[in-house]
């Protein structure tokens, strides 16, 4: 099993975060206006599971949502270089993350 340390956890997420971004970006202009009111709902649900702390929901909502956005980014390197960053983190780890909000960037002291 891979151990982590806190700074191992931070460089993968800021690789996930960047090109995940990069990728959002060429989604949002690649999307219709359905598709958007379609991700601005499952957002909404993902906010109301987590709410009541249904981890199962919000990771099923959150694949799918981010599902939509990489379909729709056009970008096969970068989808790639996202895909290979998903070794190193935990598989189904927003759960976990949810429950441990110390560990995250905005629960940082």
């Amino acid at each position: 099993m891979w151990r982590s340390s806190d700074q191992d956890i931070d460089d993968v997420f800021l690789a996930q975060a960047f090109l995940a971004g990069q990728r959002a970006r060429r989604a949002a202009t690649n999307l219709s206006d359905d598709e958007l009111d379609n991700l601005t709902q499952m957002h909404d649900k993902i906010d109301q599971a987590a709410a009541r702390r249904d981890r199962e929901t919000v990771q099923d909502l959150n694949d799918s949502f981010h599902r939509i956005i990489n379909k729709s980014a056009g970008s096969p390197k970068l989808r790639l270089l996202l895909s290979n960053t998903l070794f190193y983190e935990p598989s189904r780890s927003l759960p976990q993350i949810i429950s441990t909000p110390h560990r995250t960037i905005a629960g940082k002291s």
